[in-house]
């Protein structure tokens, strides 16, 4: 199973006071072979954004481990990323999945949104309830649509639901 790991649960390694609950069941996920975590270049980018001097240096760590990690090939939402041809000529063309994305999530929230659902991803791992699991919650139907095989989860919710 595919699962798109958003970074602020990356950061629950180096928070100072992380959910418990949340912290033991990422623990739990990343020791599972079964499951496939990924992450995008725009996870790395934003580790490095970092405010915090000493948060950051540990998120930069964090960083370089994940380039061990499966990162999926960044899909361009982009008119120029597509072969000639292929799309409409004359103007730019944004990915209908993004435009849509972006009318409910922040934008980079909803680029990681659509990193996962262009790659396959089945769960959004995250642990930012007011801008992305509430949002997500609030305009289901919405989602449906847009990314019918993807669903919004906290790590306690995923360990739940796919207990071996």
């Amino acid at each position: 199973m595919r699962i798109y790991v958003d970074n602020c649960v990356i950061g629950l390694i180096v928070d100072t006071a992380p959910e418990a609950d949340e912290l033991a069941a990422f623990v739990n996920i990343t020791a599972r072979s079964d499951l496939e975590l990924v992450v995008s270049g725009k996870t790395s980018e934003e580790l490095r954004r970092a405010q915090d001097r000493l948060k950051g240096q540990k998120l930069q760590i964090l960083a370089n481990l994940l380039k061990r990690v499966h990162s999926v090939q960044e899909i361009s939402a982009a008119y120029g990323a597509s072969a000639y041809g292929e799309l409409p000529y004359a103007g730019e063309w944004t990915d209908p999945l993004l435009v849509g994305l972006r009318t409910i999530f922040e934008p980079d929230d909803a680029d990681h949104v659509f990193q996962a659902a262009r790659s396959g991803c089945r769960y959004f791992l995250t642990v930012d309830r007011r801008t992305i699991l509430d949002r997500a919650a609030k305009h289901k139907a919405d989602l449906t649509a847009l990314c019918p095989d993807l669903d919004f989860v906290s790590p306690v919710t995923l360990e739940g639901l796919s207990r071996p």
